[in-house]
């Protein structure tokens, strides 16, 4: 076997990387460790060669070890992927992403999981695999997971029971302040939305855009305050 990078380019290495997933596959270390994802079927394309190398030679992979790998991004994958979750690792924070890395170790660790010796047939660690994968590590309905303002609109709109189409209405208000959501406030939507101007129409006099402001004949302008 030619190492990585060696004789052919990056065409050589694709297709000695694909000659060691097809190795590795034919093993109870890769049958172990594919229980983990069984709807993943492209797991093995996201491993280090260390963990590709390893699973050949019938060696256990601990899928919470981050050199089992390519990147940190699609650890981070794997981890979600545990749970049938597809969502980009990337619209998480570096701080979500650390907890649930380590929440999912510490959960295995809690069932009984262990990754240093191989189970076969495979099918035994179903039980634990189950327990391990009761509940995801962070809360993907709490918006401060998320590093993307629409992410975490529309995290907050599944918690709060909102249509999706109603995510970008919430403000920035309310994503700081979740748990003070009252639909009835203005300032929990974004200022001009449609949900804005809906509340807004029921409350207030007629609205109208004044002076770089939205005011209305039975208030004083709110200068953008409502919601952002």
């Amino acid at each position: 076997m030619s190492l990585p990078g060696w004789g052919g380019g990056l065409d050589g290495e694709r297709v000695e990387r694909d000659r060691l997933i097809g190795q590795a596959r034919d093993t109870d270390a890769a049958r172990q460790l594919q229980r983990c994802f069984p709807r993943w079927a492209t797991a093995f394309e996201h491993l280090s060669w260390r963990a590709l190398v390893e699973l050949a030679k019938n060696e256990p992979v601990d899928p919470n070890d981050r050199d089992a790998w390519r990147t940190a991004d699609e650890h981070a994958r794997a981890a979600l992927r545990r749970h049938s979750i597809t969502l980009n690792p990337r619209h998480l924070t570096l701080a979500a992403i650390q907890a649930l890395i380590d929440g999912q170790s510490r959960r295995d660790t809690d069932v009984g999981l262990d990754w240093t010796r191989i189970t076969a047939p495979a099918s035994h660690l179903d039980e634990r695999l189950r327990q391990a994968h009761a509940t995801l590590p962070v809360d993907l309905s709490d918006p401060a997971v998320f590093g993307d303002v629409g992410a975490q609109r529309r995290a907050l709109a599944t918690r709060l029971g909102l249509p999706t189409g109603q995510a970008d209405d919430l403000s920035r208000w309310v994503l700081a302040h979740p748990d003070q959501f009252d639909p009835a406030q203005l300032r929990c939507w974004r200022i001009a939305s449609p949900t804005w101007l809906a509340v807004a129409g029921e409350q207030l006099d007629a609205v109208d855009w004044v002076g770089g402001r939205w005011r209305c004949s039975s208030c004083r302008p709110c200068g953008g305050r409502a919601g952002s």
